[in-house]
């Protein structure tokens, strides 16, 4: 894929002990709403974790609860540099909640600018209406 959506991870999750596929962990119900329309539209879809980095939807992941901070760039960055060789996307649109109603939101911003910027990716980050 050539064009990606991206979305951040959600604190609210399944407590659910084993791993399980990130589309079943997170349960905001905007990361459903936007892989729909990724599917709708023929687009790749990916969910940044302030843990985890770059997951696919079926990745399964263990419950967790990591807030993403400035302090954890660095070695974030390692790891989506990494994870960004198996996609090499050009273009992304970073789907994030609005950070004047959601001040936890600004470093997954600030992060994804500065991910787009190290590996010459188009960037639009675009915020959404929660419904």
């Amino acid at each position: 894929m050539v064009e990606f959506y991206i979305t951040h991870c959600s604190a609210r999750k399944s407590r659910k002990k084993e791993k399980i596929p990130a589309l079943e962990r997170y349960l905001a119900g905007y990361i459903k709403n936007i892989y729909g329309l990724s599917q709708k539209r023929k687009k790749g879809f990916l969910i940044f974790s302030g843990k985890f980095g770059f997951l696919e939807p079926q990745t399964k992941i263990p419950y967790y609860n990591k807030l993403l901070q400035y302090k954890d760039f660095q070695k974030l960055f390692n790891k989506t540099d990494k994870q960004y060789k198996k996609h090499r996307f050009k273009k992304a649109i970073f789907f994030h909640t609005d950070p004047a109603k959601d001040r936890n939101i600004k470093p997954y911003i600030d992060f994804m600018k500065e991910f787009a910027r190290r590996n010459k990716v188009a960037l639009i980050c675009r915020v959404f209406k929660r419904g």
